[in-house]
């Protein structure tokens, strides 16, 4: 019993974390990993870089601080080489589906500042949210009418995530030649990643944040049943808009 009372508390303090809408861009450091059967190749490949963009939402999953992210995003994973006579390039964009687990490190402590009775239904409701010096104010309906809460001005938050992506556009090049890499088995098909990251949000006032990020993917081509096997580590360096949409 107390353990569902539990789970009732936390799911309604849930309700109180409203639903974002985020935009990401940033840059993609990645490093092709090529093997054929257990044995590694081209150890001439250097690590190549590219943009990313994102958009999603983020919504509470258990009170102040575990949230869950659903996005869509389109990353360049490109990559260089060369050898003693040739030179060679990778440069690809994927679209993908992003999904996450945050975890605040500083949580929102709801402390009312202010308590706004029924009868003051009209003010409440046409009242802004404030930012007051150093505290920003949420104006938050309840059982009781209206309050005011303090928010805290900085967050961290721990990710772990996953993604599915299929490319969309790649080209290698080759001593000035390009070829066409969307129906190259290596590139083509479904790519299955995970990414843990972190990142630092700085609410500039109850409905808008900001926020810098790093991100470490490993992405596998699972559908590529040949010998020749193709993945990415790629280290992702964001910054990030919020949006407060409820």
């Amino acid at each position: 019993m107390k353990k569902y009372l539990l789970f009732i508390a936390l799911v309604a303090s849930s309700q109180i974390f409203a639903q974002e809408f985020y935009m990401y861009s940033g840059s993609n450091i990645t490093a092709y990993k090529y093997k054929v059967g257990d044995r590694k190749i081209n150890p001439s490949l250097q690590s190549g870089s590219g943009s990313f963009y994102e958009v999603g939402l983020i919504n509470p999953f258990i009170g102040n601080r575990v949230f869950y992210s659903v996005g869509v995003s389109v990353d360049d994973y490109n990559a260089i080489g060369s050898t003693n006579t040739s030179s060679y390039s990778w440069d690809t964009k994927f679209i993908g589906v992003d999904s996450g687990v945050l975890f605040s490190l500083f949580p929102h402590k709801l402390k009312p500042v202010k308590a706004l009775a029924k009868g003051r239904d009209n003010e409440a409701k046409t009242a802004k949210d404030q930012t007051e010096k150093d505290k920003l104010i949420k104006i938050q309906a309840d059982s009781g009418g209206y309050k005011a809460f303090s928010l805290r001005r900085f967050d961290v938050l721990l990710i772990a995530g996953a993604k599915v992506a299929t490319i969309v556009y790649g080209k290698q090049q080759i001593d000035g030649v390009y070829y066409d890499l969307l129906k190259d088995k290596e590139f083509s098909g479904v790519l299955i990643g995970s990414n843990l990251g972190m990142k630092i949000k700085y609410n500039v006032s109850p409905r808008v944040a900001t926020s810098v990020g790093y991100n470490f993917f490993q992405i596998f081509n699972f559908s590529n049943k040949t010998e020749e096997k193709l993945s990415f580590n790629t280290n992702q360096v964001q910054l990030g808009l919020h949006f407060n949409i409820n």
